[in-house]
């Protein structure tokens, strides 16, 4: 039994050193969404993931204010690469037409304002950041999910592993021998105590294995 939990103990220790956090893949949807920042109600972020013929996109409007308080609405929409987990995108305001039935399409300035940047951390955490043409200051927005989309479920992506260095792991009472893939251990090339792949002591008690 202690040798059991010794290995856990183990595996565990380097599962929690070498793993570092997932961000949610663009291109399967889950960050279909509205997004905001509770601190900032009012303004906020829709963000579409959609397929044209066989290619994934991604498009985001943001509804902001500019430096006169005047609602602001900046768009935009990129292709996205399978597996991608980031992407920035220029994005464009728009103003010109006015509302009812002398509506103009004739009016409708569309102008160039900059770019905007996006990953998703969790299912419901989102990273915007708004890099402006130079007439606005620049934001970094830490969000959160307002709504869900029926049809669409969101389950956080496990950590990716990374190999940590081959070679002799020390620390208090415990001693073990990483492997050549840096992802398990071994006793072969062992420099522990008689060549063990791991030796630790739990009650004063040695458990090797």
């Amino acid at each position: 039994m202690r040798k059991l939990l010794v290995i856990f103990f183990v595996f565990g220790f380097l599962g929690f050193s070498v793993n570092t956090q997932a961000d949610l893949v663009l291109a399967e949807g889950q960050a279909t969404a509205q997004w905001y920042n509770p601190e900032r109600n009012g303004e906020g972020f829709f963000v579409e993931i959609f397929v044209v013929g066989n290619d994934d996109w991604i498009s985001i409007a943001m509804f902001t204010y500019d430096e006169n308080g005047e609602q602001m609405w900046l768009t935009g929409a990129a292709e996205l690469n399978s597996g991608q987990t980031f992407i920035s995108m220029p994005v464009n305001r728009f103003d010109g037409p006015v509302w009812g039935p002398d509506y103009d399409m004739g009016d409708l300035n569309i102008i160039p304002f900059g770019e905007i940047s996006v990953s998703f951390p969790t299912c419901d955490t989102g990273m915007f950041q708004v890099i402006t043409d130079g007439e606005l200051t620049n934001g970094n927005y830490s969000t959160i999910r307002l709504t869900d989309v029926k049809g669409i479920d969101c389950f956080d992506p496990d950590p990716p592993q990374q190999a940590v260095t081959p070679g002799r792991w020390k620390g208090k009472d415990v001693c073990f021998n990483v492997a050549e893939d840096g992802l398990s251990i071994t006793s072969v090339g062992s420099t522990c105590p008689d060549g063990l792949a791991f030796e630790s002591k739990l009650g004063g008690l040695n458990n090797d294995g």
